[in-house]
């Protein structure tokens, strides 16, 4: 596992925003050499639009494009809606990211804060995982 929060200027819309955050999760997957990915978002247009591979919103067009163009890299390579409710470490993260004022890459060793919400996470999805 790795996470990254990237600082950066711009204050888009929630979507473009989103947009840009997978295809820096693409390009860190790629970096990290890893081949199958699944990228989990609660931006339900921009997975709708990345799995529709057309018809991109003018505001995320090229950056959609990038991403379709990315995943192609990747043995396996999927994106799926998931609610806000349901995704609580990527919201975590977000909020986190938004506060930055330098770049973070955490790939061995994450905070407890993170590492608390992985696990109540994991229970959520399969009460068998430890």
């Amino acid at each position: 596992m790795k996470a990254k929060g990237i600082v950066t200027q711009g204050k888009g819309t929630a979507s473009k925003e989103e947009a840009l955050a997978i295809r820096s999760a693409l390009l860190m997957a790629k970096q990290a050499g890893w081949t199958k990915i699944i990228i989990h978002t609660d931006c339900k247009s921009v997975v709708e639009q990345i799995n529709r591979c057309s018809e991109y919103d003018y505001s995320t067009a090229t950056i959609l494009e990038d991403v379709q163009e990315l995943s192609l890299g990747f043995e396996r390579c999927s994106f799926v809606f998931i609610p806000r409710t349901e995704n609580q470490i990527s919201h975590a993260l977000a909020q986190y990211a938004v506060k930055l004022i330098h770049d973070i890459d955490w790939e061995h060793d994450f905070p407890i804060w993170l590492t608390d919400l992985v696990k109540k996470d994991m229970r959520v999805v399969s009460p068998f995982c430890n």
